[in-house]
């Protein structure tokens, strides 16, 4: 019964983490062509925003009792705030920036730099020890992006642009 129970959980993990990865490359190639359109970056993420909580609403009722309490505390408020506005909006919005100027593929092939930055972050701000698994994948990950944007690469340009490591 276990061995069953962990096969449908390993199922439901990869087949959930297949359709997430297929779901931000769709909006990611959409981003980019709402860029390519013509359309100002910070309109279009807001427009992406409403469509996305709208689509969202149906799935409200499923999700459990809404802690309407919660909003009381004043703590609660700043942060839901803080989550919406800094940490969703502004990330989405700056990608977004990124693919209109970089292009959907540079810009996806980039986003394997954040657990460089982090290790490398948590060295600078933090005080951790780099470790030798922490340079070792910082230095694969700068090997990997270097190889996916050398010269002659199709991926290293944008329609006709020069990519950011030739530059």
């Amino acid at each position: 019964m276990k061995a069953h129970a962990l096969a449908l959980f390993t199922i439901l993990v990869w087949s959930t983490t297949f359709v997430a990865a297929l779901v931000w490359s769709v909006y990611s190639t959409l981003v980019d062509r709402i860029a390519d359109a013509g359309y100002e970056t910070l309109a279009a993420t807001k427009r992406i925003f409403a469509w996305g909580l709208l689509f969202m609403m149906p799935a409200v009722p499923f999700a459990g009792a809404f802690p309407a309490l919660g909003l009381v505390d004043p703590l609660v408020v700043p942060n839901l705030l803080f989550l919406g506005l800094l940490a969703s909006a502004a990330c989405f919005a700056t990608w977004n920036f990124a693919v209109k100027h970089l292009g959907a593929v540079v810009t996806s092939t980039y986003i394997y730099l954040v657990p460089a930055l982090t290790g490398a972050a948590s060295a600078l701000v933090l005080g951790e020890p780099m470790t030798p698994p922490i340079v070792g994948g910082v230095a694969l990950t700068i090997a990997g992006l270097m190889l996916s944007n050398r010269k002659g690469s199709r991926r290293g340009q944008r329609r006709g642009h020069a990519s950011p490591s030739s530059s």
